[in-house]
This record gives C-alpha cells, structure tokens and sequence, in this order.
C-alpha cells in the first residue's frame, strides 16, 4: 500500500508520527513522509521516503510572529492571531508541495497542522483519510479543548462540548479564507462550508487515532469507535547512535542530574530565561543537563555542574535523570512519563496547559508554573519537590510502568493497514439475478 504522511509542525508533532511511518516502511509498504526541513532527519535510513517543504516551520518560530505564537500563555486571541500570519505566508506553497510528494497515494494521513491539506487530497482522489493527533481533540463532554488553557472550573459537560465547538470554529475561521483558497487553486476543489474540516471528520466519522495513554486521559463514553486511543507512538533513537563521551562522563560524575529543555520553544530573551534557570538549579544545589533546543538556551560561562547538550535521544536520556523541567509539549511529556520520573512543567502555549494539568491530576507534577510569570523561587521551589516528594516519585514509577506495557504503534499500525482491506462484495439477491449490477458512487466505494 502507498501511504503518505505529513506534518507541518515542530519536532513534537513529527516525530510520533514519523514512529508509525517507520514501523509501516519496516513492514514493506511504500511510505512518503512531508515535512519542513527543520525535521526532515528524523526519518533517516528508515526506508521512508521523505518529501522536503520550501518554508521552515523552525525559521517561523524564530519571527516576530512565531514569538507571539509561543509567548501567547493563555490568550488564544494572541495565538490565533500569530498562527494566522504563518498560515497566510505558508499555505500554499506548503499545499503544493505535499500535492505533489503525496501524487498516486492510496491512503492520506495527516495529523492536526496537516489536516486540510491531506483531507483535501484524499476528497480528490477518492481515497481514504485517516486523522492521526497527539491530543484529545474529538469533542467530548467529558473535559473542554486541550489547545488552550482549561476553564480555572470545571465545566458541565454541555459546557465542555460548547467549548470544543467555539475553539474549533475560531481556530478555523482565522484561516478559512486562505484554506479554501489554496483548495480551489491548488487542488481544484470548492471551499468547504462554514463549519469546517473538523467538523467534516467528526461528522463523517473518519479514522481518528489519538496517540497518546489512557492511563492519562481516559476514554469518554461519548466516543465513537471510529476513534482510537491507541498508546502513544515513540520513535526510538538510531541503532547506531552513542551518547558523546563529554555527556557520559558527566552523568558518571555525581547524582543524576535535572534535566531542563523546552523543546522547539522560542524566547524573547534567552539569556534573562537561562540565567533565571541557573540561579534556581543553584538555589536548590543540584547538578543539570540544559537542553539548548530551538531557543537556544546556552549559560554563558561553563560550569562543571551544568551541562550543554545540543541532542540527544530522550529514551535514552531520560534513563538517567532524575526529572524533567520542560514546555509540556506532547512529546515530551510522553518520553517523561515513560521514563517513570517527576516533571516541572513550564507550560507557554495551547495543548500544554492541558497536559500539565493531567499530570498535576496523577501527582506526577506540581501544578504548573506558566513561563509568562516564571520566577527563580518558584522554579527552585518545583525543582526542590520534585527530587524529594517521595508520593510524586512513586507515582512517576507507576505510570512509568504502565505506559512501557503498552504498544501504541503496534496497535496504529493494526489500524491502518485495516483501511487497505476491500469491503467483502455484497451477496446479490436471487430477485436480481440476471439484472445489471447498481452503480456505485466512487467516493462511497472508498469511504469517502
């Protein structure tokens, strides 16, 4: 089967998914893997043919406009506003060039950043879609939209439907106009109606996998059984890849240290940001790996308690820490908790106010500490509870333990290669014996 994937965002987005493309390549179908250059290495000696966009989603983060984006907090307006002016640079080069990398594909599988364009082409081709998100996005009752911030109280659940609605149409209502744009003049298709793509694969109940554990957010019972909570898909690091001797050393050195990264996070100011990280990990006296990431977060005279590391795998790293400081970035969060170890979350923008509360709500994280009111003592203060609450470890370890039991690739795999199977051909009735067979709209005969 010829699959295709793609994936407009930062390495948090791409790397689940590119996990799956792996495991897919590994098993002999034909996979084509679109992406920004910013993330088109994590696909390398795969067999994943991988199609590189004109336009970095890192370059974007670095703008005026994408430090917006990452510094909204819990303003959506902000963040809507600033996701918009990166819609309308990208748009349709960016749909062009997955129109063309994708071209003879028998499925398209797009996550959220993705999702227009790869439903777009699967409606022209008469192909099937599968949605593929690392957050719970399939309006529920149970618990509002993840992409912002939650309510500071709980809502009933007629609230937390009303509240998946209004953030799913605001979200596509900002960029609408470009959306059915690039549908008309790069695919050739007409705009889609007011209610939008996301309403389109809620309502024509499209394969949708959710990747992440249910022993984190468990299922709703208003669910439909074309959505699959599957575990969350981890991409393991290059069997030929070796931590550097400089690294093994310092973790050879002392304690296990703290680990401190935000990921593809971008920062106004990093040198006010990692001086305030360095005078809290020396008010608390413990030693640190500091992740430099896209915000390149690096102290400016050399410690020998603190080290700089420019990557490293975090199955491998998260082995030997003793907890995470971080954004709450789906991907991260994940490799924490597999890891069995504590996080401080340092939440900046959308689905990361979600996941940090989830983590409060198992005692694997203090509540979070939102990085546009960060402070040295409340960041000291996280750290300092992080390394001796002995409750926050134990359950760190029981969740550690039970997300290593699941198998959350195998399980999307499972269900993708489903979607290859034809649909067994309909017994004809004695009556019609002898009579034409019906004519069958081609989309239907594909699910569409």
């Amino acid at each position: 089967m010829k699959i295709s994937f793609a994936s407009l965002g930062s390495r948090g987005d791409v790397q689940p998914i590119a996990a799956v493309a792996s495991a897919l390549a590994a098993r002999g179908h034909e996979i084509t893997f679109v992406t920004t250059p910013a993330c088109a290495d994590l696909l390398q000696d795969t067999g994943v043919r991988v199609g590189v966009l004109d336009g970095d989603i890192r370059e974007e983060l670095t703008s005026a406009d994408g430090l917006r984006l990452i510094t909204s907090g819990k303003k959506p307006l902000a963040a809507i506003r600033a996701a918009r002016a990166i819609c309308a640079r990208n748009i349709d080069r960016w749909w062009t060039g997955i129109k063309q990398e994708t071209e003879g594909s028998d499925l398209f599988i797009g996550e959220s950043t993705s999702l227009g364009a790869m439903l777009s082409l699967a409606e022209a081709s008469s192909r099937p879609f599968l949605w593929a998100c690392m957050q719970p996005l399939v309006p529920t009752g149970a618990f509002p939209n993840p992409l912002i911030a939650p309510p500071q109280q709980p809502l009933p659940s007629w609230g937390n439907r009303l509240h998946h609605f209004i953030i799913n149409q605001m979200l596509w209502h900002s960029t609408r106009s470009f959306v059915n744009n690039a549908r008309r003049n790069v695919i050739g298709l007409p705009p889609w109606p007011l209610s939008g793509p996301f309403a389109k694969v809620h309502r024509e109940r499209r394969p949708t996998l959710l990747a992440y554990s249910e022993h984190l957010v468990p299922r709703p019972d208003d669910w439909d059984d074309n959505v699959s909570v599957t575990g969350y898909w981890f991409l393991e690091k290059p069997s030929g890849w070796a931590p550097p001797e400089a690294l093994t050393q310092f973790l050879a050195a002392g304690a296990p240290p703290v680990y401190v990264g935000f990921g593809s996070m971008t920062f106004p100011d990093p040198q006010s940001t990692m001086a305030m990280i360095l005078t809290a990990l020396k008010s608390v006296g413990c030693r640190a790996i500091i992740a430099a990431g896209w915000g390149g977060l690096v102290p400016d005279t050399p410690s020998k308690d603190v080290f700089v590391l420019g990557e490293a795998p975090h199955d491998w790293l998260f082995q030997h820490v003793a907890l995470a400081v971080h954004h709450g970035g789906a991907g991260t969060t994940a490799s924490a908790l597999r890891a069995g170890i504590p996080s401080v979350i340092v939440p900046f923008m959308a689905d990361q106010f979600f996941w940090a509360s989830r983590l409060t709500s198992i005692g694997v994280s203090a509540p979070a500490l939102p990085y546009s009111s960060l402070t040295v003592d409340g960041l000291a203060h996280a750290i300092q509870r992080a390394l001796i609450d002995s409750a926050m470890r134990r359950a760190a370890a029981r969740i550690g333990t039970l997300i290593r039991s699941e198998n959350g690739i195998a399980t999307a795999v499972r269900i993708i290669e489903s979607l290859a199977v034809p649909p067994k051909p309909l017994k004809t009735p004695a009556w019609r014996k002898g009579f034409p067979a019906p004519v069958m709209d081609k989309g239907a005969a594909q699910g569409i």
